[in-house]
């Protein structure tokens, strides 16, 4: 089994930032009626685009979806995010610093620029992405297998020799779906060290 690529998922595998975004996202739709427990969320909803999050949602409380609704409410989230953002963690930026050379890394995530590059600069580690495929990359997002298999044509790396990791099954579903296998990680936490075993049993 070769590995010559490396894809991380960025919201719960480089940055622990999903309680947040429910935190943020539940401040913006509690006013308006709209609750969701974050079991819920979870389970229906990391890895989905914000957008088709918010029309799922608005369908189960019958309320009409449009983009200027979806614009508007994001504005309020994103102004809330924007004020509790986490940072990487230092061990995983030292991680992918020095202990990944050797293979061609990327970040693939259903965020949009705008919430995954400012990170990346910060911790010092963009230089270390050969590609950063995003939302505003590609027409359908995950679980679609779209994101992957641009990441896989800009670096030029057959499917079959990239490694995803991921936190959740449309994550998963997506890489699967492009010919790509899948390091399934609970947390940033478990990054590091599971993808160093993975990649020491190759």
């Amino acid at each position: 089994m070769v590995i010559r690529a490396i894809f991380f998922d960025f919201d719960g595998v480089l940055v622990d930032s999903e309680p947040i975004h429910y935190e943020t996202w539940s401040a913006v739709l509690a006013p308006k009626g709209i609750r969701v427990s974050f079991e819920d969320y979870c389970r229906r909803f990391i890895g989905v685009s914000n957008r088709e999050m918010i029309r799922a949602l608005c369908q189960d409380h019958a309320r009409p979806f449009d983009l200027d609704l979806f614009q508007a409410w994001y504005a309020e989230k994103r102004a809330l995010y924007d004020h509790k953002e986490p940072d990487i963690p230092p061990d995983l930026v030292e991680f992918i610093r020095n202990g990944l050379n050797g293979y061609l890394l990327g970040v693939v995530s259903s965020s949009r620029h705008s919430e995954v590059d400012p990170h990346l600069i910060r911790s010092g580690i963009r230089h270390r992405f050969e590609v950063v495929v995003c939302a505003d990359d590609v027409p359908r997002l995950k679980p679609a297998p779209d994101p992957y298999q641009k990441a896989s044509a800009l670096t030029g790396v057959v499917p079959t020799e990239c490694l995803a990791v991921e936190d959740s099954e449309a994550g998963e579903r997506a890489a699967l779906a492009a010919g790509m296998r899948v390091l399934r990680v609970g947390a940033c936490a478990e990054v590091s060290p599971r993808l160093r075993a993975c990649l020491e049993s190759t």
